[in-house]
Parts: structure tokens; sequence; C-alpha cells
């Protein structure tokens, strides 16, 4: 059980560890590259914020009016869509009331 602890610090100490990707794929050449979902979002949130801020100019002061929202016209209803209506009416039918 120590032995397990210590491996798992060790791995805590250099889970953020960065390496550039030539060095890995040179060193591991079918090693998988993987990216964890901090950096990922993080890195998002910056690239974001710089085309935000360079498109600042773009933006309105105040939002225009809503424009009317267009009549969407109701497709024929055809054998599969009345059978997955039907099939979901009873499915739901079958549920227990709550």
């Amino acid at each position: 059980m120590a032995g397990n602890t210590l491996q798992a610090e060790e791995f805590r100490q250099f889970q953020y560890l960065t390496v550039p990707l030539e060095g890995a794929a040179s060193g591991a050449p079918l090693a998988i590259q993987v990216a964890d979902q901090w950096h990922l979002l993080h890195n998002l949130a910056e690239a974001v914020e710089r085309a935000v801020a360079r498109h600042r100019s773009c933006l309105r002061e105040t939002p225009a009016e809503p424009a009317a929202a267009p009549v969407i016209q109701k497709a024929p209803e055809g054998e599969r869509s009345r059978q997955a209506r039907d099939r979901h009416a009873a499915v739901h039918a079958a549920l227990p009331v709550a």
C-alpha cells in the first residue's frame, strides 16, 4: 500500500509537466498524447478573450431590437414520423405517474 501512495505522489508532482510535442513524439513514438480538461478550457477562454478584444469595435453598445420570429410551416407528417410519435406516446403512457 505504501508503494501505491508513493507512486500517486510522484504522479501528482509531474501530472502537469509540459513537454514539447516534437520531443515527446521522438522519445515515445507510439504514445498517445492526452490533454487535461482544465488546460483545454483555459486555453479556449484565453483565445475567446483575445478574439473579443480584437473585435470590440464591432460590438454595439445597445443591442438592436429582435426581429419578429419567422413563421415555420409544419411539414406534412409521413409514415415514419407518425410511427415515431406513436412510439413516443406509448412509452410515455407506460411510465409510472409520479
